[in-house]
């Protein structure tokens, strides 16, 4: 037996001896974090670059974990929207991951109402069943907005079905910026302002320092316009319903 491998075995075996002492009840199983990844050091917080999928925006976002586990959230100073900072909403996907109260596996819902919980591979088992009697039209897919490999990811699901029933519900539309974007510039696509390099703002009835577009990278541009620079600062004029 080599070094390594002896070393593996004994600090499990004490790790189940010390939780079978001081564990109200007997210990069933041990899983040790014996082979982590390989970028990963037990002691050592371990960082990745990612982009926050809890709102609209797309924030280029840094998640620091330690021993796998995500601890804090962070913007990305190289992304080019959130520059280094970041939303509420992007810091608050901590909270849905760890609530106590998030949904932790699959239930059925029985008459009346009530959710009861069901083992993975009955949930699945169930799930494959429904899905065969509901193949050729009968499945629909409702989800918030998609792109890239997810979105093209759903519609081939679909298609395996012969479903092609999808709906996209987004909570801001953006149809009117796009058609107005086509008609003054030529192309269907949402703008981002240079909010930044502008000395005059008005807007009408844009919240875009909340949820309009893409606040957090607005909130920057508005905040550096509306500074005291150059021997003045930028004058803002909003045009909202009361």
């Amino acid at each position: 037996m080599e070094r390594r491998d002896f070393l593996k075995i004994a600090g499990a075996a004490s790790a189940t001896t010390a939780a079978f002492g001081c564990s109200p009840k007997a210990t069933e199983k041990l899983v040790p974090y014996l082979v982590p990844a390989e970028e990963i050091v037990p002691g050592i917080a371990t960082w990745y670059a990612t982009v926050s999928g809890d709102s609209p925006e797309g924030l280029g976002i840094q998640v620091k974990t330690r021993e796998g586990r995500p601890i804090l959230i962070q913007g990305n100073p190289e992304h080019p929207l959130s520059g280094g900072s970041v939303s509420a909403l992007a810091q608050s996907e901590l909270q849905g991951l760890y609530d106590p109260d998030r949904v932790r596996g699959p239930a059925l819902r029985a008459p009346g109402g009530r959710f009861n919980a069901l083992d993975w591979k009955h949930a699945l088992e169930l799930l494959v069943e429904q899905l065969a009697k509901a193949r050729g039209g009968g499945i629909y897919f409702l989800s918030g907005h998609m792109t890239g490999t997810l979105d093209a990811l759903v519609d081939g699901w679909l298609a395996s079905f012969d479903s092609p029933n999808r709906a996209v519900y987004e909570t801001f539309a953006y149809e009117p910026v796009l058609t107005a974007n086509r008609i003054v510039f030529g192309q269907t696509a949402i703008p981002l302002y240079d909010l930044a390099s502008a000395r005059y703002l008005i807007s009408f009835g844009a919240d875009f320092l909340e949820t309009w577009l893409a606040p957090t990278f607005l909130t920057r541009g508005f905040t550096a316009m509306h500074a005291f620079r150059d021997g003045g600062m930028g004058k803002f004029v909003a045009v909202e319903p009361r």
